[in-house]
C-alpha cells in the first residue's frame, strides 16, 4: 500500500500544471517573506495574490491575464513585488498594491479598468509600460465619447437598453445605469496616500487619464504619457519631483469638454526639471491653487494655454525654459502672488477664437498674459518673441516687475501693454500707466505698434479655465 501510495503521489506530481492559476498561487501560498516563485513561460489566467514578502518573477514568455471581468490580475501583500512579467488587464485592474510594494521589468496591456493601482506604503515601479486601448489614430472615434473601467451594478431608471453589469459578447461594451458603454481603461496609475518612485514609466492609450494621484508623493523620472484622452497627470494635493518626463498628445475627442496635459491642485507642491508638455489638443500644464518649481520647461504645441498659473502662491519658471508654437495664450498669470518667471522664452503664439464661459468668443494671440494678480510677479530675462497679437499684455497691479525682458513683435502685433482688466468683460482696457513698464525692451515693430494701442483687448480674467472643474473632479477608483 505504501508503494501505491508513493506511486500515486508522484503521478500526481507528474500530471500538476505548472501553468494552472491553482499550482501557481500553491507555490505562493507556501512561500516565505523573501522567497522568490518563479513563473514558467507559458500564460496564466485568473487573479494571483502575491502574499507579504514574497517576490513573483516571471521569465522569457511569462504571462499574467484576468479571467473575468471583475478580476484583478495580481495583488501585492505588503513587501511583495512583481517582476519580469507581461500582463493582459481586461478586468477591473492589472496590479493591485496595498502597502509597500515594488513593480519592476512588467509590461501592462491594459484593455479595461486601471492598470496600476497604489494605496498607501512606499511603492517602487521601475521599467513598467502601461498601454491602453487608445491610439493617436482612433482618439477621435465616437466609441470613445462615454466609457465605463468596470463593470457596474448601478440601477437603471427607466427605459433600459440592458441589464446593470451586463457585458456584451464581444466584451467591448458593458451596461451601466441600464445604457451600454464602451468598456475601457480609464486610468493608466492611479495612487493615494502613497509614497512613489518611478523610473522609466511610461502610460499611453487611457481613455480618460494617465495619472491620478490623491494625497501621494511622487518622485518620476523618465518616461511620461502619451495618447490619452481627457488629462494626461492629474495631482491632487501631496507633492511630487518629475525628472525628464514627457507628456504629449493628450486629447478631447469628441466629449466636447478640453482636454489638459498636466494638472496640479489642491495645495500640491510640484517640481520639475525638463519637463515636457507638448502637442497637447486644448491645454499644457496648469498650476492652480499650487506650488510649483520647474526648471527648463518645455511647453509646445499645444492648441490653448500652454502654462496657467492661476488662485496659486509659491512659483517659479526658470532655467532654459521654454514656451513655443501654441494657440491662444502662451503663459497665463491669474490672481496669483509670489510668481517668478526668469529665464523663460515665449515665442510663436499662434491667434485662436475660443468660445470662453460668460464673455462669449474671444479672440487670442498672446505670450504671456497677467491678470487679476495679487503681489509679487516677477519677470527676470524674459524673451518674448513672434506672438501673433500681443507679446506681453499686462493688467497692472501693485508687485509686478520686470528686468531685461525683451518683447519683439512683427507685422501689426504689439510687444507689451498694459493696462486694467475688466473681469465682467474679460477685457483689458489699455490704459499705459507711468512706468509700468521699466525694464521692458521693446524691438521690432513693437517700437512703432505699441504708443498706437488703445482700448480694450480680450483677455484672461479668470483664475481658473472654465469647466476645469469636470476634470479635476474625476472620482478615483475604489479596490
Amino acid at each position: 500500500m505504501r508503494q501505491i501510495g508513493i506511486a500515486l503521489g508522484l503521478l500526481l506530481a507528474a500530471c500538476s500544471d505548472p501553468c494552472s492559476l491553482t499550482e501557481v498561487q500553491g507555490q505562493l501560498d507556501g512561500a516565505s517573506a523573501g522567497a522568490v516563485v518563479t513563473l514558467p513561460a507559458c500564460r496564466v489566467e485568473g487573479e494571483l495574490s502575491v502574499p507579504a514578502g514574497v517576490t513573483l518573477r516571471g521569465v522569457a514568455g511569462s504571462e499574467l491575464a484576468s479571467a473575468g471581468p471583475r478580476d484583478i490580475v495580481v495583488e501585492l501583500g505588503p513587501g511583495a513585488a512583481l517582476e519580469s512579467v507581461a500582463l493582459e488587464a481586461g478586468g477591473r485592474a492589472g496590479v493591485v498594491a496595498r502597502g509597500d510594494a515594488a513593480i519592476r521589468d512588467v509590461t501592462v496591456d491594459a484593455r479595461h479598468g486601471v492598470g496600476l493601482y497604489a494605496v498607501g506604503g512606499e511603492v517602487t515601479i521601475e521599467r513598467v509600460a502601461v498601454t491602453g486601448p487608445v491610439t493617436r489614430e482612433d482618439a477621435a472615434d465616437a466609441r470613445w465619447v462615454s466609457v465605463v473601467g468596470a463593470p457596474s451594478d448601478e440601477a437603471c431608471a427607466a427605459d433600459c437598453e440592458c441589464e446593470p453589469g451586463e457585458v456584451d459578447a464581444a466584451e467591448d461594451r458593458v451596461c451601466a445605469a441600464g445604457r451600454w458603454r464602451t468598456w475601457a481603461a480609464t486610468i493608466g496609475l492611479y495612487a493615494r496616500d502613497a509614497t512613489l518612485t518611478l523610473d522609466d514609466v511610461t502610460i499611453a492609450g487611457m481613455a480618460e487619464t494617465g495619472v491620478l494621484a490623491d494625497g501621494a508623493r511622487i518622485t518620476w523620472s523618465g518616461g511620461g504619457v502619451r495618447d490619452v484622452i481627457g488629462v494626461g497627470v492629474l495631482l491632487r494635493g501631496g507633492t511630487s519631483s518629475l525628472t525628464d518626463v514627457t507628456v504629449e498628445r493628450v486629447v478631447a475627442g469628441l466629449r466636447g469638454v478640453p482636454s489638459y496635459g498636466v494638472i496640479a491642485t489642491d495645495a500640491h507642491a510640484m517640481t520639475s526639471a525638463r519637463l515636457t508638455v507638448a502637442d497637447g489638443e486644448r491645454f499644457g500644464v496648469l498650476m492652480l491653487d499650487a506650488s510649483a518649481e520647474h526648471d527648463a520647461l518645455t511647453a509646445r504645441g499645444n492648441g490653448d494655454v500652454a502654462v496657467w498659473i492661476g488662485d496659486a502662491a509659491g512659483v517659479s519658471i526658470t532655467g532654459a525654459s521654454r514656451v513655443e508654437g501654441n494657440g491662444f495664450a502662451g503663459v497665463v498669470v491669474s490672481e496669483s502672488r509670489d510668481v517668478t518667471l526668469d529665464g523663460l522664452t515665449v515665442a510663436m503664439t499662434s491667434t485662436v477664437r475660443r468660445s470662453v464661459g460668460a464673455f462669449g468668443v474671444q479672440e487670442i494671440g498672446d505670450g504671456v498674459q497677467l491678470s487679476g494678480n495679487l503681489g509679487d510677479v516677477a519677470l527676470r530675462e524674459v524673451r518674448v518673441e513672434g506672438n501673433a497679437r500681443v507679446g506681453l499684455l499686462a493688467d497692472v497691479t501693485p508687485g509686478l516687475s520686470f528686468t531685461d525682458v525683451t518683447v519683439d513683435a512683427s507685422g501689426a502685433a504689439f510687444g507689451a501693454l498694459g493696462g486694467t482688466r475688466d473681469a465682467g468683460a474679460g477685457e483689458v482696457t489699455i490704459t499705459s500707466p507711468a512706468g509700468w513698464d521699466t525694464g521692458i525692451t521693446r524691438a521690432g515693430a513693437a517700437v512703432a505698434n505699441d504708443p498706437t494701442a488703445s482700448g480694450a483687448f480680450d483677455a484672461i480674467v479668470t483664475a481658473l479655465p472654465a469647466g476645469v472643474a469636470g476634470a479635476t473632479g474625476i472620482i478615483g477608483p475604489m479596490y
